[in-house]
């Protein structure tokens, strides 16, 4: 999510299959969780200038093969180090796959070349509840967007230090697509959503009371951003309807977070309020009671 909308991780116009996001960064399965890599270590450092050249190239490469889907024509050049290595042949055996008609198993081809890419957004993060000022896997904001997605989903908070290298990788790969004021970022079908530190920085304070509530539209804000990325993770990919879906199901999250049933429906109020002010492709004139989008939940919090 940007200052005007949420952004997933990739170029918009794919193929619906695909849907507009970074090939489904999320991973197939959810990974064991340990301490932290130490800074500097190949896994664990974030990408040197030679990755960062090829990242873009990638990413041009990516975008193109999937907006086709007909082939791959010429493939990468060899990656710089072994851990980009790795993601290439991830890449040459979705190309060998398509080439064979074999289109389901190109994807999950895809989907593993993703979760290495960029190096940084893939390091190990070590599992720490509540209130830090380092990155880390946040369990309770996991198990909420979980829950949102029908899977098991992990959520990562960025800390303030780490999240603009985060996003200069990732702007480098996504061809500018994610920047500063990127808020979160997940993939379809995925079982990770990334949030900015404001982001998780709101989660806490509504979730474990560290403070008195503070500004209404920035917690919830914060909170449809959650529900937002767990939609993209449940596999909707167009932001119209994922934003929709998210709002609908916010006052879940925050009950969830622990907000009583009372202040959980004025936070998605307060976010309705400034609908009207999204990106155009974050608004759908469906999102509204009786509409097109409208899950049918009877608890779902209407403007």
């Amino acid at each position: 999510m940007g200052s005007g909308g949420f952004i997933v991780r990739f170029l918009l116009g794919m193929a619906a299959g695909l849907a507009a996001v970074t090939l489904l960064i999320g991973w197939i399965g959810v990974r064991p969780q340990g301490a932290a890599l130490a800074a500097g270590t190949e896994a664990g450092s974030w990408a040197t200038p030679a990755e960062l050249a090829w990242l873009r190239t990638a990413g041009r490469w990516e975008t193109g093969v999937l907006r086709r889907l007909d082939g791959c024509g010429p493939m990468l050049v060899t990656a710089p180090t072994t851990r980009l290595e790795r993601a290439r042949d991830a890449f040459a055996r979705a190309c060998s796959q398509l080439a064979a008609d074999e289109t389901r198993g190109a994807m999950q081809s895809f989907v593993e070349a993703n979760q290495l890419l960029p190096p940084g957004e893939a390091r190990d993060l070590p599992v720490i509840a509540g209130a830090s000022r380092v990155s880390r896997v946040e369990p309770r904001f996991g198990r909420i967007a979980g829950v949102l997605a029908d899977k098991d989903v992990e959520a990562r908070c960025w800390s303030r230090r780490d999240w603009p290298q985060l996003m200069r990788e990732e702007s480098t790969f996504t061809g500018g697509q994610l920047g500063p004021g990127t808020l979160g970022f997940a993939g379809i079908n995925g079982n990770r959503v990334n949030l900015a530190p404001d982001v998780c920085a709101a989660l806490v304070e509504l979730g474990y009371r560290v403070a008195p509530p503070g500004d209404a539209y920035a917690l919830a804000t914060a909170v449809v951003t959650l529900s937002h990325e767990a939609q993209h993770s449940k596999g909707f990919a167009r932001e119209a309807e994922a934003e929709c879906y998210a709002i609908q199901v916010a006052h879940r999250a925050a009950r969830q977070l622990g907000a009583g049933r009372t202040y959980a429906a004025s936070l998605v109020r307060v976010y309705w309020r400034h609908y009207a002010e999204e990106l155009p492709y974050y608004r759908s004139t469906e999102c509204h009671k009786g509409g097109s989008l409208d899950l049918g939940y009877v608890d779902s919090i209407w403007p």
